[in-house]
C-alpha cells in the first residue's frame, strides 16, 4: 500500500475547510499548507468536523418501519421474495458496502494517522483522536450489522489504491474485536467539553455505543446456534452486561438521566436524556420528517405516510401497566384509547384526540372515514404523534431543525436490562424496567408497574422486547431488534416458530354511527338519504359540541372495525436476510472477496463466506 500523499491530503483539507467554514473562521484557505493541518488545533478541528458531517446518522425515524410491525406497507423483505443479485442491478446492495463508504473510512484513517504525528498538545490531540476512533468504529459497525464481516482497513492508504483489490472479509468476531478496541481506546482518550460543544462525541456516547455493539453481538443473529438456542453464548452476554453497566455509570457521571416528559425527548434540545445526537439548525442543516408524517391538514403537501399500525397500538399496556389481554386490565377495543400507558398518547394520534397545530383551527384530529378535515385517512387509521412539534407553522415543516437522537439514556437502561436478564440478574432487569415505566407515568400498583411476578428468563425477555418496542417506537430501532433476535421466526420468549412470520398486520377503520344519530334525531328518518343527512348533521352541527373525552360518547357516535392490512402473511427469510449480499462490482474487483452464504455470486454460484465461522 502507498503512503498518503501531500496532494491527496491537501485536496481533502480544502473540502473540509469549505464545508466547515461557518464553524470556525480561518485564514485564506488557498494559503494553507497540508503539513500545517495536524500541527494546528484549529485546522485539525475543521478536518474533524468534516468527518462528523459525513459519518453521523441523520434523521431516520421512519427508516425500516415498513419492515416491522410498527407500521404498514409491503416490500420484498416481508414477502420473502428478495431476489439474488443475478437480476436487476447486481451492483446494488442492501447495505452500505461501496467504494464511497471506504473513502470515508480512509479519510478517518488519514486523520488518525497524521494527527498522531503532529505537534498539537497531547490533551487536544487525545480528545480529537478519541472522537475519530469512535467515528471509525461507528462506520464499521454499520457494515458489520449489514454484512456480518467486511474488509477492515485500519490505516490510511493512498486514494489511488483500491482496497477491494486485495483485502478479504474478516469474520464477525474479528470485526467486533477491532471495533471494540477502537471504542476502548476512545474511552481512554476523550476528554470533557464546554457547553459550546453540544453534539460532540463524549465518553457516554462511546460507552453507550459499545454497550449496544456487544448487546447485538451477543444476540441470536450473531450466534451460530441462534435460530434454535435462545440462551446464546454466556461469555458474550456477560461482556454485554459489563459494557452496558459501565455505560450507565459513565452516562450518570456526565449528568444523563431519564427526562421527565417523554413527549418532549426529541423536541427539547440538550435535555439530560439525550446522549448521542446529530444536531440540526435552521438555515444550515434541516430535514423534512414532519412533512412526511403529519396529517394532510397540518402540512404543506400530500397526506401522512409511515403511520402507526394497529399492532403497535395494541402493544402499549394500560396505565396500570397490565397488558391489554390481561383479564384484569379493563381494556375495551371500542374505546381502545381509554386509560392507556401515557406513552401511547405521546406516540399515536387517534380519531377525536386533542391535537392542536399552529396555523390549523381544529382543536382535535379526525380519522374517521370521509371526514371533512383530511382528504385521505391513512391506511392504518391513526397518525404518528411522536417527534412532532405542533408549534411549527405549516410553512416550516419541509425544513425543520429537530435534532436526531441516536442514543438516549432509556436505551442504555433497556440494553442493560436485556443483558442483565440473560446473565441471570432478573431483579436488576426488573428495577430498570420499573424506572422506565415510572418515568412513563404508569401506575406503580403493588410495586411492579403491571409486570407479572415470577417470570422466567424467556418471559422477562418477552416483556423487555415489548418495552423496547413501545419506548423506542419510531426511533429506527424495531427492525434492528427483530433482525438481531431472529424475531421474524421465533418468539421473544425463545419459543421456536412463533415469530412475526405467518402473521398479518392490522389496521383500524372508524366510521360515524349514523344509525345512532338517526335514532336521537327521528326527523332524519324521513329524509331522502337518511344516512347522508345524519352524517352532514354530525359534521356541521354536532361534532364540535360533544365531549370526546367521555368514552360513552365515543362509543355512541363512532363504530370501529379492525381489518387485515396484508393480503399475505409476513414471510421474512431468517437467517438468510440477516446478512446482505456483496455487490457484484466489488466481487469482480477482488478475487479474495467471497459472497455471503445463501446468496449467489457473479458466477451464479452460492456464496461461501460465513460471517459466524471463526
Amino acid at each position: 500500500m502507498k503512503n498518503i500523499s501531500k496532494i491527496t491530503l491537501f485536496i481533502f483539507l480544502q473540502a473540509a475547510l469549505i464545508s466547515c467554514n461557518d464553524v470556525l473562521q480561518v485564514e485564506d484557505q488557498k494559503a494553507v499548507d497540508a503539513d500545517k493541518v495536524f500541527n494546528d488545533p484549529a485546522y485539525a478541528e475543521l478536518f474533524l468536523n468534516n468527518l462528523y458531517g459525513f459519518t453521523l446518522p441523520g434523521w431516520r425515524a421512519t427508516s425500516g418501519v415498513t419492515m416491522t410491525d410498527e407500521s404498514l406497507g409491503r416490500n420484498d423483505y416481508l414477502d420473502g421474495s428478495l431476489i439474488d443479485p443475478t437480476s436487476g442491478n447486481p451492483d446494488a446492495t442492501l447495505g452500505d458496502y461501496s467504494s464511497d463508504t471506504y473513502r470515508k473510512i480512509r479519510n478517518i484513517n488519514v486523520f488518525i494517522d497524521e494527527l498522531e504525528k503532529g505537534d498539537i498538545d497531547e490533551t487536544t490531540k487525545n480528545t480529537y483522536l478519541g472522537q475519530a476512533l469512535f467515528l471509525r468504529a461507528w462506520m464499521y459497525w454499520q457494515l458489520v450489522f449489514d454484512y456480518g464481516g467486511v474488509p477492515m482497513v485500519m490505516e490510511a492508504i493512498d486514494i489511488n489504491d483500491d482496497i477491494s483489490e486485495e483485502l478479504p472479509r474478516s469474520t464477525a468476531s474479528e470485526c467486533v474485536s477491532l471495533i471494540v478496541e477502537d471504542l476502548d481506546n476512545a474511552l481512554e482518550l476523550i476528554g470533557t467539553y464546554g457547553a459550546d460543544n453540544y453534539g460532540r462525541i463524549t465518553k457516554s456516547v462511546v460507552a453507550s455505543f459499545k454497550g449496544r455493539v456487544l448487546l447485538f453481538y451477543a444476540s441470536p443473529m450473531f450466534d451460530p446456534d441462534g435460530m434454535t438456542n435462545p440462551d446464546g453464548i454466556a461469555s458474550r452476554w456477560e461482556a454485554a452486561y459489563q459494557a452496558n453497566l459501565e455505560a450507565k455509570q459513565i452516562a450518570e457521571s456526565e449528568g444523563h438521566e431519564l427526562f421527565a416528559d417523554f413527549s418532549k425527548i426529541f423536541l427539547q434540545e440538550d435535555n439530560p436524556e439525550n446522549i448521542f445526537i446529530r444536531k440540526y439548525t435552521t438555515g444550515y442543516s434541516t430535514h423534512g420528517f414532519e412533512n412526511q408524517v403529519r396529517p394532510g391538514s397540518a402540512k404543506s403537501t400530500g397526506s401522512a405516510t409511515s403511520t402507526p399500525s394497529w399492532d403497535l397500538a395494541t402493544s402499549f399496556p394500560m396505565k396500570s401497566g397490565l397488558a391489554i389481554d390481561d383479564p384484569a386490565s379493563g381494556y375495551d377495543e371500542n374505546v381502545f384509547w381509554k386509560d392507556r400507558d401515557p406513552r401511547f398518547y405521546a406516540t399515536i394520534a387517534y380519531n377525536s384526540c386533542a391535537w392542536k397545530f399552529k396555523g390549523r383551527d381544529d382543536e382535535r384530529q379526525w380519522a374517521y372515514n370521509n371526514n371533512d378535515q383530511e382528504n385521505l385517512v391513512p391506511l392504518s387509521g391513526m397518525y404518528l404523534r411522536k417527534h412532532i412539534n405542533t408549534e411549527l407553522a405549516i410553512t416550516e415543516v419541509t425544513a425543520t431543525p429537530t435534532d436526531w437522537v441516536e442514543i438516549r439514556f432509556a436505551e442504555v437502561l433497556l440494553n442493560l436490562a436485556e443483558s442483565a436478564n440473560e446473565v441471570g440478574k432478573q431483579t436488576e432487569a426488573l428495577e430498570l424496567l420499573y424506572a422506565i415505566r415510572d418515568r412513563a407515568g404508569i401506575e406503580e400498583g403493588t410495586g411492579n408497574y403491571g409486570i407479572p411476578s415470577g417470570l422466567s428468563k424467556g418471559g422477562l425477555r418477552e416483556v423487555i422486547m415489548n418495552e423496547r418496542k413501545i419506548e423506542m417506537a419510531y426511533e429506527s430501532k424495531r427492525y434492528w431488534d427483530l433482525k438481531r433476535r431472529n424475531l421474524y421466526v421465533n418468539g421473544a420468549d425463545g419459543s421456536l416458530g412463533t415469530g412475526l412470520n405467518s402473521t398479518i398486520r392490522k389496521q383500524i377503520r372508524t366510521s360515524v354511527n349514523t344509525a345512532y344519530i338517526i335514532g336521537i334525531n327521528p326527523g332524519l328518518s324521513g329524509a331522502a338519504q337518511p344516512e347522508d343527512s345524519a352524517f352532514f348533521l354530525f359534521e356541521n352541527a354536532m361534532r364540535d359540541t360533544i365531549n370526546w373525552d367521555n368514552p360513552e360518547n365515543y362509543e355512541n357516535y363512532f363504530t370501529t372495525e379492525i381489518e387485515d392490512f396484508d393480503l399475505t402473511p409476513i414471510q421474512y427469510q431468517q437467517p438468510k436476510y440477516n446478512f446482505s449480499y456483496m455487490p457484484f462490482n466489488a466481487l469482480v474487483k477482488n478475487s479474495n472477496l467471497e459472497q455471503t452464504i445463501g446468496w449467489l455470486d457473479e458466477n451464479g454460484e452460492l456464496g461461501t463466506f460465513d460471517p459466524l465461522q471463526d
